[in-house]
């Protein structure tokens, strides 16, 4: 397991992927051993010879899209994710997996890195059957540009910010501060 790690670290910093979906309105795509282009793999195909590699491309452009609207419903029209699943859901969109889509799929676009191009790799460990646990930042394998990226760095770190905003963590004296004055206010 030990040689297949190394392997799997040595293969990601040349910018692979390494297992896992690939993700809404991105797609796997299989490249040869001399770097040329295959094909596209679908949702739980894999890659046909032990010497290829597998990179991410844009998916569909309709997909594409959408993940662009998504981090403008965020950070422009500051929708939460729940709202932002709520208009998809109105709208008769589907997510990757042809379900409606839910709070936590929009999270999950909006706070991954890959949607800017940036391939991360060693975020958990997990083995000889223990639990999953976080590794720690410095262990992480970053290669950022690894793929052309749907919405730019500027963007998605103002969605950051905005997240960051909205989910602030009020402190038991900040909330009953908060709470007096809307009882000042409306009596109740």
């Amino acid at each position: 397991s030990a040689k297949v790690f190394r392997a799997q670290c040595r293969l990601t910093a040349a910018g692979f992927k390494q297992g896992g979906s690939a993700g809404y309105g991105l797609r796997r795509q299989c490249l040869s051993i001399d770097g040329r282009t295959s094909r596209t793999l679908e949702i739980g195909e894999r890659k046909s010879l032990p010497t290829d590699r597998v990179g991410f491309v844009h998916g569909p452009s309709e997909e594409v899209a959408v993940v662009r609207r998504i981090f403008d419903m965020c950070t422009n029209k500051q929708m939460p994710d729940t709202r932002i699943a709520e208009t998809l859901n109105a709208e008769g969109l589907k997510n990757q997996y042809g379900r409606a889509w839910s709070a936590h799929n929009v999270k999950a676009i909006l706070t991954n890195e890959k949607y800017v191009g940036t391939l991360i790799f060693n975020r958990s460990t997990q083995r000889l059957r223990s639990s999953r646990r976080p590794n720690d930042l410095h262990k992480w394998i970053r290669v950022e540009d690894a793929f052309p990226g749907i919405v730019s760095k500027e963007i998605f770190n103002r969605t950051k910010q905005v997240r960051l905003h909205r989910g602030k963590h009020w402190t038991d004296d900040e909330m009953l501060d908060g709470l007096r004055e809307i009882l000042v206010e409306n009596g109740k």
